[in-house]
């Protein structure tokens, strides 16, 4: 089943699918929800977005969220998503995202040889 977080603002009222989002960044009082064609923004606080994240989601930094399986790479203190986006972050939380990352990676190796094992 797709979950969604509602995005409520004076001139519009949607829902934006968990699987499109990219990254949830505060900035100041708005929260930006980008996705692969658009940046939705709306005056809203992250942790009230929070609960609608599920475990594709990574708080790196207090305030931002990423969605794990948008990301291509993490390096040089840079997260590159899907469509060429990169957001810098700081060294610790370079350190902290590469580990959730590499073991977000092991994890769909794993799960390709346990297929390959079970189709054999």
């Amino acid at each position: 089943m797709e979950t969604y977080i509602p995005v409520i603002t004076k001139a519009s009222c949607r829902k934006i699918r968990l699987s499109e989002v990219l990254y949830i960044e505060q900035q100041q009082r708005r929260l930006a929800i980008v996705t692969e064609d658009r940046t939705f923004l709306c005056y809203e606080k992250i942790d009230n977005i929070e609960k609608f994240l599920d475990d594709r989601f990574f708080h790196p930094l207090k305030k931002l969220f990423v969605n794990i399986e948008k990301i291509i790479s993490v390096e040089n203190q840079c997260i590159t998503f899907e469509n060429n986006v990169m957001i810098h972050i700081g060294r610790s939380s370079f350190i902290k995202t590469k580990q959730v990352y590499c073991t977000y990676l092991k994890g769909m190796y794993d799960d390709s040889q346990n297929q390959k094992k079970s189709d054999a």
